[in-house]
């Protein structure tokens, strides 16, 4: 398997998302408001960090020097980014681990549902395998990774360190060769 390649594979659309490469435009306020929600990223080991225009902008660009993607989340109706997905090849790229954030004002749409399968649909023609994980309490991300298909694959205790303390992991994983996704 060949590392796959941003520019090439990408944008691809769902019914009301445009998933392209996040640009260094894309970043704004309203992203790093939604990354310092304390609250809202409880979830997220981002909450452990204070985030700034700056820091975020680094951040964007640091994925331009590695084998890693950053991927906007594009409202198609509005044009606005409601979101971001993160894809980081592993093993030798023969595999992919995904995460997602969908901004506080967009949650609830099922925009992280549609943008998770299309993406499983579109990177299992090009890698082994797809991975994912989240803390154990975090049931929307557990419903998203298991409507794709994806199988639980490891539990592992107090592994992940939140603002507000230490919790179980769970880790789930789509074997590209034997199943497809649900939308």
């Amino acid at each position: 398997m060949h590392q796959m390649a941003l520019n090439t594979s990408f944008p691809i659309s769902t019914e009301r998302l445009e998933i392209r490469g996040l640009e260094v435009g894309d970043v704004n306020a309203c992203y790093v408001d939604a990354l310092n929600n304390t609250e809202y990223m409880r979830n997220s080991q981002q909450s452990l960090k204070v985030h700034t225009l700056y820091s975020q902008l680094e951040y964007v660009k640091s994925f331009a020097e590695s084998s890693n993607h950053i991927l906007a989340l594009t409202a198609r109706d509005h044009q606005r980014l409601v979101g971001t997905l993160t894809l980081r090849p592993l093993d030798a790229s023969e595999g992919v681990d995904m995460g997602v954030l969908i901004f506080p004002q967009y949650s609830g749409n099922r925009y992280a549902s549609e943008a998770w399968c299309a993406l499983v649909n579109h990177l299992s023609l090009q890698y082994l395998w797809i991975s994912g994980g989240c803390a154990k309490s975090n049931l929307p991300m557990i419903s998203i990774m298991e409507s794709s298909n994806m199988t639980l694959v490891r539990e592992v205790k107090q592994s992940l360190a939140f603002f507000h303390g230490r919790e179980d992991a769970l880790f789930y994983r789509y074997d590209s060769v034997s199943k497809d996704c649900d939308a």
